[in-house]
């Protein structure tokens, strides 16, 4: 493959830029665009002072360079790390283009370090969501796929199956022999891996919210406070707060980090008997968002009775994942339902308590293997539903039929890890890449 160059530092002014080469010619065409400040042979993984420019000098800056495979891409890898002015980078890309090199496409270095075997695709993908994270929640969630938790997982669970299909085809080969002892311990294994998908499908909810935050709607009748109870997570006035009801007319959504995860809220408008075509939408918008959120707040006034409208909102949600909260404690201290938590949106009382409360009951302390990715969730559930075909129909097939179903959660299973995908799969997933990357 062409040597392939791009920058690999954010755009704008900073301390250094890194202008990165990868490719069989990278050292050969760096070596005429770089003059050392002591000429010397270059050696893997040493720094070296020079110039760059090859009839004019660009910059004064370090070259060093990667010995395949000992590189990020697994083959000789170069980088200048020149002074943080994007003039500077810009020039020495042109200068390398001009040498030899072509431009690198969005992803095309750890594209080239999966295709030679360095990491596999769902690392990859753990690479950049490390690179998107907004959280330090969904930041080491990108970690542990990164450093291949979610790989090593199936990659174990291939090898059983790798295991299991040479028995049956033992079996098939030499019946009198080993059929007997194959037909006992295949369902025995087939469940063991069913087992591992089953709780690996169910922590795609939490990890969907460790990787893109947990979306909180806030509803409740008008004038409850929701408007100000946002404000007062935001710590900062976002959303207008007036004595008149119905003053929110539309849903607002806001996101804060909160113990290291990130809450998205939505404010919603008041949920009652619209007065106007403008509240009437604000309304059906509110209850939209709210069947949409992952956790919804159902919002009520300590000041007023508990009164069939908000009996009714609360019987509304008390099957989704919610949080019934008591606002405006401060005025009053009496009133009483079951499981509620008591807050003040004015003076801040019980609201750390609400959110400690939210981020318990949606990603609890954010650690562990969990399944962060929709393609990933999408594989494991075909893989699932191929393993319990093959073992609900154990009885009912014989077993090269079975050996079919298997083969297929295999090949599913190898999607995650990229030793099935298609070249469509991996050159989406590469295209949501930065360049440099």
């Amino acid at each position: 493959m062409s040597s392939i160059v791009a920058i690999s530092t954010p755009q704008g002014i900073g301390g250094i830029s890194i202008i990165r080469l990868s490719g069989e010619d990278s050292l050969s065409i760096a070596s005429r665009a770089f003059e050392m400040a002591t000429p010397t042979d270059v050696q893997p993984r040493r720094f070296y002072l020079g110039y760059v420019g090859a009839e004019e000098r660009i910059d004064q800056c370090l070259m060093v360079y990667f010995k395949a495979p000992f590189s990020y891409t697994g083959e000789d890898v170069v980088e200048f790390h020149c002074h943080g002015n994007m003039l500077i980078a810009r020039r020495v890309v042109e200068l390398l283009v001009d040498l030899g090199a072509t431009m690198a496409d969005r992803g095309e270095f750890t594209r080239r370090a999966f295709l030679n075997g360095k990491m596999n695709l769902a690392s990859c993908e753990g690479i950049a969501d490390m690179i998107n994270a907004d959280s330090d929640a969904s930041l080491r969630a990108g970690y542990r796929l990164m450093r291949g938790e979610l790989s090593t997982t199936v990659s174990e669970m291939q090898e059983i199956l790798t295991e299991v299909l040479s028995a049956i085809d033992g079996a098939l080969d030499y019946p009198e022999e080993l059929y007997d002892d194959v037909y006992e311990d295949t369902p025995i294994r087939l469940e063991r891996v069913s087992d591992t998908l089953y709780r690996l499908i169910s922590t795609y909810r939490e990890g969907r919210m460790l990787r893109e935050g947990v979306s909180v709607a806030i509803v409740g009748e008008p004038n409850t406070g929701k408007s100000s109870l946002l404000n007062r997570i935001l710590k900062y006035d976002r959303a207008i707060v007036t004595d008149v009801a119905g003053t929110t007319r539309d849903t607002l959504t806001e996101s804060v980090l909160y113990r290291d995860v990130k809450l998205n809220f939505t404010d919603t408008a008041g949920i009652r008997e619209g007065e106007d075509i403008v509240e009437i939408q604000g309304i059906e918008r509110s209850k939209e968002a709210a069947q949409g959120a992952d956790l919804v707040v159902v919002l009520l006034d300590a000041t007023k009775e508990l009164g069939a409208e908000q009996r009714r909102l609360i019987d509304e949600y008390a099957n989704r994942l919610h949080v019934v909260a008591v606002n405006k404690t401060d005025l009053n201290r009496d009133f009483e339902i079951e499981d509620a938590m008591y807050i003040s949106a004015k003076t801040g009382e019980g609201v750390d308590e609400l959110l400690d409360k939210i981020v318990s009951l949606t990603v609890g302390r954010g650690d562990g293997e969990v399944v962060t990715h929709v393609r990933h969730l999408d594989a494991l559930k075909r893989a699932y539903a191929s393993i319990r075909s093959a073992i609900d129909s154990y009885d009912l097939a014989t077993i090269d039929v079975t050996a079919i179903d298997i083969k297929d959660a295999w090949s599913a299973l190898g999607e995650i890890t990229g030793t099935t995908v298609s070249e469509e799969i991996v050159a989406s997933i590469f295209s949501r890449f930065c360049v440099g990357k």
